[in-house]
């Protein structure tokens, strides 16, 4: 046996809470070698005599080539955020960034950043929402630093206070045309007002300037600092909220399908064409006009339509307007034809499982009250030309589901999250529950039902999620909610209310000793049962001296003796109950169990299995099992 020991290293460091992780700049190293080698023969009879040495041979050169990615060669300034600028909030969020360029480059661009900074130097690690690209006409240049260029970060970034960050800019292509100033102590004030002329006596001192050739080792310079302001939030309300709707979906079962459909292709049904207005239709590769016959009295703006040849030239446009002749649409046509177009109500494959292809699920649907998926209608497959036909547009029963909203918050905000749903039983209203961040919310009393784009028009039955948000009025904070990033995952119970389709559970096969064949059995059970669910237990027994196969044997359905009206509280999921189980006496011939297979009537069981069946008159409430304990009796 061989042991062997690895050491591993850990690094630690405090980054800034965020909803999204730090991003690191990525180079790449590569190396070519061209070097001379000889190959022998490993493999010989070692009766065999020696070989005779090889002829020398000058030695052939190593010819050795490095391509390397030149890595970027940045320049740096670190701050200080001062707890008095969170006025007691333990961050701020950063909105936007003045820097002073003298000289800049006609063709390549900059990159501006802001990082953590880690013992004293810029890291490699830039924060969320920080990393900003300038192109040389976004650039402002002066000769005497009174120009700023100003950098706008796509999203409010958040600082902690009392800790230091750094701005980095990088010239793209390490153009060396870049110029920026500085102030160094011993040099004269060049921006205009009443300081300018004035001698620099000292340095900021709240950071420090840096400069790399690799972006990784830094100099720094302690007498000279980059000239820049830097601009924090300050938010207006106290409370605020934002409410996320589910997606456009559709919930198609189908038949009939030829081909598979692939996840992310658009899905599309085509819809009738007014009689006045002509399929043929003509498109001209790189231009965005489609040119037909009374187009507008089929075609406005958002509708969609989708041109095909029937052979390899096929696209789907957005419109964007349509006038009698010409359409004109969100992108440029791919090739030059004339060709069928029709109107087409489309969505995005979101769900498709080859093994169980008679249901998908599209999203961002564009059905309206004129044009809709219905039953009946062949969709097709944009990429696969996979094609069905949708047998009903179903509205989707949940179990329960789990929000996963990334959001931030520090000492002095606070966030709560809440849910609007259609109950089933009454799908004209709609109920708002209370939910947790990042955990399962239950439908348990009132269910919840979503319904698809087409059977829901008007979006007045959608499931909405309320994230409520406040500051306590602290200027300077708020939470963070990352809509982008937000996603709900939803679960359905697979449980009806009969033993031939609901869930069950199947114990594995017990055999007991020799000497202990048992004659009657009795099972505990710790379950939550809520009222409008059942748990049904059942034994396979056989006997020593039946040949039959074990699996052949019937179950034995048990009676539950102890806990008959005990149900556990339907508002507390961890309301477990105790059941007890036992053989009825029609299984039973003097008090000992006895069953009749296909070979005869037996009487006792040296093995058995259980099976356990979970039953409920809807998804939305299940019963769960928490443990078990069987006893044979003997």
């Amino acid at each position: 046996v061989i042991y062997r020991a690895y050491n591993f290293s850990i690094e630690k460091s405090a980054l800034t809470a965020s909803t999204r992780a730090p991003n690191q700049f990525i180079t790449q190293t590569t190396s070519d070698r061209n070097v001379s080698r000889r190959l022998v023969d490993s493999v010989r009879n070692r009766f065999d005599p020696p070989p005779p040495p090889p002829t020398p041979v000058a030695p052939t050169p190593a010819i050795v080539r490095r391509d390397r990615d030149r890595r970027p060669d940045p320049i740096a300034q670190t701050f200080f955020i001062k707890s008095g600028m969170g006025q007691d909030s333990n961050s701020v969020f950063i909105s936007k960034l003045d820097v002073y360029f003298k000289r800049k480059s006609t063709i390549n661009g900059a990159i501006i950043e802001l990082r953590e900074v880690i013992n004293g130097y810029p890291s490699y690690q830039n924060l969320p929402f920080s990393r900003v690209h300038l192109i040389p006409t976004e650039i402002s240049v002066s000769d005497d630093a009174s120009v700023a260029t100003t950098v706008i970060f796509p999203a409010p970034v958040r600082l902690d206070v009392e800790k230091e960050y750094a701005f980095v800019v990088i010239p793209d292509a390490l153009d060396p045309n870049y110029l920026i100033f500085t102030s160094k102590v011993g040099g004269t004030n060049l921006t205009p007002g009443a300081n300018q002329g004035l001698a620099i006596v000292q340095d900021w001192g709240d950071g420090v300037l840096f400069t790399s050739t690799n972006n990784r080792a830094w100099k720094s310079y302690q007498d000279e600092d980059v000239k820049f302001t830097i601009y924090r939030h300050n938010f207006n309300s106290s409370t605020g909220s934002v409410t996320l709707t589910n997606n456009d979906h559709e919930f198609l079962s189908t038949e009939n399908n030829i081909g598979r459909f692939k996840t992310g292709e658009l899905v599309y049904t085509i819809q009738e064409t007014n009689p006045l207005t002509s399929n043929t239709v003509s498109v001209v590769a790189g231009n965005n006009e489609i040119g037909g016959t009374d187009l507008s009295t089929t075609y406005a703006a958002d509708d969609y339509i989708v041109v095909n040849d029937g052979s390899i030239n096929k696209q789907i446009f957005q419109v964007v307007s349509a006038n009698s002749t010409i359409i004109v649409a969100d992108r440029p046509a791919f090739f030059t034809a004339t060709l069928t177009g029709n109107p087409v109500t489309i969505g995005t494959l979101r769900h498709y499982d080859f093994r169980y292809p008679n249901f998908i699920v599209l999203e961002e649907s564009n059905a309206t009250s004129t044009r809709k998926f219905e039953a009946a209608d062949t969709i097709y497959g944009f990429d696969s030309n996979t094609q069905a036909t949708i047998t009903t547009v179903d509205d989707m029963r949940f179990s329960y589901i789990q929000p996963m909203i990334m959001r931030t918050n520090d000492s002095v905000t606070s966030t709560s999250l809440s849910g609007s749903f259609v109950s089933p039983n009454n799908t004209s209203t709609t109920y708002v529950q209370d939910m947790l961040f990042n955990d399962n919310a239950y439908f348990s009393r009132s269910g919840m039902i979503v319904f698809s784009k087409s059977n829901d028009i008007q979006r007045t039955r959608a499931m909405d999620l309320t994230v409520q948000m406040t500051n306590a009025s602290n200027v300077t904070s708020t939470p963070f909610i990352d809509i982008e990033t937000a996603s709900v995952l939803a679960y359905q119970w697979k449980i009806t209310n009969t033993p031939a389709t609901t869930s069950k559970y199947v114990s594995k096969t017990v055999e007991l000793i020799e000497s202990l064949d048992a004659e009657d059995f009795k099972i505990y059970i710790t379950a939550y049962r809520p009222n409008g669910t059942d748990i049904k237990v059942y034994i396979r027994p056989q006997a020593a001296d039946d040949p039959s196969v074990f699996e052949d044997n019937d179950w034995i359905e048990l009676e539950l003796t102890e806990g008959i009206n005990k149900y556990s509280a339907v508002s507390n999921r961890f309301d477990f109950r105790e059941f007890v189980y036992e053989l009825p006496d029609t299984a039973k011939t003097n008090e000992v169990i006895t069953y009749t297979n296909g070979i005869g009537t037996f009487i006792g069981y040296r093995r058995f299995a259980v099976k356990i069946e979970l039953l409920s008159e809807n998804i939305f409430k299940a019963p769960r099992l928490l443990d078990y304990r069987g006893i044979s009796l003997t």
